[in-house]
């Protein structure tokens, strides 16, 4: 199980409350050691959580604008258009 920053939070929050470390594994799904290792890395003076990061697929930016890594979409043109009668068939 992937272990984002809420859940280690629940796991900090839980482990201040009291809570065994066997409960709290069991409730995040991981391992009763990996809920100690959590706990352990947190106590240490200047350790941050770096490795929690936000989990899913990465956000995008959807300006143009800024030169993005997509190629620009051809524009679609109709076949047929309101004035269909102004159209003729055998040129398309």
């Amino acid at each position: 199980m992937k272990l984002n920053k809420t859940k280690v939070r629940y796991i900090l929050r839980q482990n201040r409350k009291g809570v065994a470390t066997e409960e709290i594994a069991l409730d995040v799904k991981v391992s009763q050691r990996r809920v100690q290792q959590i706990i352990k890395s947190t106590m240490r003076p200047g350790k941050n959580l770096s490795w929690a990061k936000k989990v899913g697929r990465p956000r995008q930016n959807l300006h143009r604008e800024g030169g993005g890594s997509h190629q620009s979409k051809p524009t679609l043109v109709p076949l047929w258009s309101a004035n269909a009668g102004d159209c003729d068939p055998e040129a398309i």
